[in-house]
């Protein structure tokens, strides 16, 4: 689960390019990474990448009790709310109570806890196009999702079916730091170098693809190949041009 969406960049190229000079020369075409050799390890967001959530399906729930499309998603994106949720400080339980109490406070006729409860229903959708891209790229490199996610996120993935599609899910509510921050990409980075035998992994051999041009810039400040998805077909393009379909 990623934070409320920022301004996207105008292409994924203006988000790669936040990379250091040295490693402006390697970046290709417009959502395409050339590089000398191929990555060793590719890391991979999960909401807004591989996972989806409806929006028409939520504004439908909300619509039912009574409320504006939108009413509860913007309360639980509130970063007053969702921030202690998805460092591990609160449970996925109390994080959305507090949004049904929040929700109540400002609509007191709606029955808050079970139109929260509905609109939490649904564990999302895998997008299969993106599924299938990863599990390819994960026959030459190791792949792993690091994710903005709370304490429910592992029971989520098998109900989604995506429990077994990753080399490694490095969640943010397990490590304590959420995207953009510095330490999240490190513990994806360390547990990179893990599966890889590794006491050190380079930073320009990991390649990371997400939705938010935000994490992006994160992920380049510390030296990724970093690239913004625009969909399946430009991700396709990313893999390939990197080697690793």
């Amino acid at each position: 689960m990623r934070a409320a969406p920022a301004a996207r960049d105008l292409d994924p190229l203006s988000a790669a390019l936040r990379t250091s000079p040295a490693r402006r020369s390697a970046i290709g075409t417009v959502g395409c990474v050339r590089t000398a050799a191929a990555p060793r390890v590719f890391v991979c967001d999960l909401d807004g990448v591989v996972r989806h959530f409806d929006p028409v399906r939520q504004a439908a729930i909300e619509a039912r009790f009574g409320l504006p499309a939108g009413t509860i998603s913007t309360l639980a994106l509130d970063p007053r709310l969702l921030q202690p949720a998805i460092t591990g400080a609160v449970s996925d339980e109390t994080w959305r109570a507090s949004v049904a109490d929040a929700l109540r406070l400002r609509w007191p006729s709606v029955d808050a806890v079970a139109a929260v409860a509905e609109w939490s229903a649904s564990p999302g959708t895998p997008d299969e196009r993106v599924v299938t891209l990863v599990r390819r790229a994960r026959e030459r490199v190791p792949v792993l999702a690091l994710t903005n996610a709370t304490t429910r996120l592992r029971s989520d993935l098998a109900r989604a079916g995506l429990a077994g599609v990753f080399d490694r899910v490095v969640s943010s509510a397990e490590v304590g730091h959420a995207k953009p921050s510095a330490p999240a990409f490190r513990a994806a980075q360390e547990a990179a170098a893990q599966l890889l035998g590794r006491t050190v992994l380079v930073p320009e051999q990991i390649l990371y693809v997400d939705d938010s041009p935000g994490h992006v810039a994160g992920a380049a400040a510390l030296g990724w190949t970093a690239i913004t998805f625009e969909g399946p077909q430009q991700l396709a393009a990313t893999l390939r041009a990197s080697g690793l379909l």
